[in-house]
């Protein structure tokens, strides 16, 4: 009796996929995150004025209602789509220095506990349970209240 027959699902199979679909999110994916990241990291050269430009005319343009504004405009006629890929420059550079600088220190904090071990390496380690027992929103508007805002005090 198969599974059709007895109309109950066996423990153990598997759904076999057929061999073009196994790596369509990946690739999805990848051609996504890719087309996005080299539109953010050669906005400079697609959108030279950096999505400031103001055109009174073209103000609450509708999304794809023409190519010039592919995703419309603002209230001052400033093209989204322009904005988005230079605002994604700010994130990318944040995302970038950040994780940079979370791999240096935590290397430099790591390599000093285990070199001197002992009571140094218990209150290193008690103090990384602190800050993730803490809600990172939490941490992040104490931090932002202490140094004030400004994307310079965030990162340096």
């Amino acid at each position: 009796m198969n599974q059709k027959q007895s109309g109950k699902i066996m423990v153990g199979t598997t759904l076999k996929i057929p061999s073009e679909f196994k790596n369509f999110e990946l690739v999805l994916g990848l051609l996504l995150v890719g087309s996005i990241g080299t539109l953010v990291l050669f906005s400079s050269f697609i959108f030279p004025d950096g999505g400031k430009t103001v055109n009174l005319l073209a103000r609450f343009t509708a999304p794809f209602q023409s190519f010039e504004h592919i995703l419309g405009t603002d209230a001052l006629g400033r093209d989204i789509l322009e904005r988005i890929v230079v605002g994604g420059k700010v994130s990318f550079s944040v995302g970038l220095l950040s994780a940079l600088g979370a791999v240096f220190l935590g290397t430099i904090v790591g390599l000093f506990a285990g070199y001197y071990r002992g009571v140094t390496d218990v209150f290193i380690m008690r103090f990384a349970d602190v800050q993730l027992a803490l809600p990172f929103i939490l941490l992040a508007i104490t931090v932002v209240a202490i140094l004030g805002p400004g994307l310079d005090k965030l990162i340096g």
